[in-house]
């Protein structure tokens, strides 16, 4: 519950999209909705895709009457898909450009005087807060997700859902996410940094699978962004928790004081009182300087990278998709044989039998430790290669 709360309001920060992974669907959905989504205080429905409603449909779904007296119907905050890996490759291009139409187009104009959005027969606003989460099931065998490669693009980042983790939310204070996303572009990134993320996806791109299946293994370019965005949010609010913690911590330290004091004499309180009083003006001086320094000590770290660089490209790399390196393949194996080995050329070792086992030794597994609930070697051996900046 804890990462999938994180996960939400690092995606808000951020402003970019995620996909949610997981064992029970219903489960996942319910939590996200009924704990944090409306813990948020926002708007949201949950759309099924099996059925593959067309666009009016959806429109009249994810809309409702607007807010602040506008002319046009507003778009609600958060919109869950559910069964959206299900429905066919071309219903899927069809989400594309109905997300593109969501973003604007993700055009200047959009960004700098935000208009209406246009679809194809009504227009609708957009809200401050507005995303598109999929709820994807995780399959058994451990297999990727059956989605075309630009519609995994739309999602910059991806969380595991474990059913089992379903605890109580323990947040008492909803948190400024507005307020924070503001914080996002004081995070400062050293020139070590950005050269470690660039070495990172260097590597992933180089990868002899991504080279065996450069369309749908490779990130797209726009990785770059992501994994500095999602980093960048990542620090902004584990500062905010820290806060949060520290001030905690400080109220339970003065309730405490406090009580200890109540037990002496009158004279006793007043003298320490006024003591205190001088003291506290010295301390509160103090941690409001300490504190303002350390607004502006948002940095980012390898720690971060790390963990961004596998929530960002644990669903992007997906070199199974294509249908010769699938493991469920149904065709001659002589001709999978022969569609592989003109890829390999001229690779050490790349006869059929070695070419085969090094691609049977990096197929994905179950993992409910990773970002998509299933393995991926190539985005690893980038990690365990690149050694990060002292």
């Amino acid at each position: 519950m804890n990462n999938l709360f994180t996960a939400f309001s690092v995606a808000v920060i951020s402003q970019l999209r995620f996909a949610l992974f997981t064992d029970s669907v219903e489960s996942a959905v319910e939590s996200l909705t009924a704990q944090i989504i409306n813990f948020y205080k926002l708007s949201h429905v949950v759309v099924d895709m099996k059925e593959e409603p067309k666009e009016e449909k959806l429109v009249e779904m994810i809309t409702q009457r607007p807010q602040n007296g506008g002319e046009h119907p507003e778009l609600v905050n958060i919109v869950v898909f559910k069964n959206l890996e299900t429905t066919s490759a071309s219903y899927q291009r069809k989400i594309i450009h109905f997300i593109n139409a969501l973003d604007s187009y993700n055009t200047n104009s959009s960004r700098l005087s935000p208009q209406p959005i246009q679809f194809a027969q009504s227009k609708a606003s957009r809200p401050q807060i507005f995303m598109i989460i999929p709820v994807i099931k995780r399959r058994e065998d451990g297999t990727p997700p059956q989605l075309v490669p630009h519609l995994r693009h739309k999602f910059a980042f991806s969380q595991f859902y474990n059913a089992s983790d379903s605890d109580s939310l323990a947040v008492a204070v909803v948190p400024d996410l507005l307020a924070l996303r503001l914080l996002v572009d004081q995070v400062f990134v050293s020139a070590e940094i950005r050269g470690y993320i660039y070495s990172l996806l260097v590597h992933i791109r180089t990868h002899r699978l991504c080279s065996l299946n450069s369309m749908g293994a490779r990130p797209p370019t726009g990785t770059l962004d992501w994994v500095r965005t999602v980093a960048a949010a990542m620090v902004v609010w584990n500062e905010h928790e820290r806060e949060k913690k520290n001030s905690e911590s400080g109220e339970q330290t003065e309730k405490k004081e406090n009580d200890e004091e109540d037990k002496k004499t009158e004279n006793e309180d007043r003298e320490k009182e006024e003591l205190n009083g001088f003291v506290e003006q010295v301390s509160d001086t103090i941690s409001s300087s300490e504190r303002g320094g350390e607004e502006n000590d948002l940095f980012l770290t390898p720690t971060f990278v790390q963990v961004a660089i596998r929530k960002v490209t644990y669903f992007q790399v997906d070199w199974e998709s294509d249908t010769i390196f699938s493991r469920h393949w149904n065709g001659p194996e002589k001709h999978r044989q022969q569609e592989i080995s003109m890829l390999t050329g001229d690779w050490y070792g790349s006869e059929w039998v070695y070419a085969k086992r090094y691609i049977d030794e990096h197929r994905s597994q179950p993992s409910d430790h990773t970002p998509t609930g299933i393995t991926n070697d190539i985005v690893e051996d980038a990690i365990a290669r690149v050694r990060p900046p002292i």
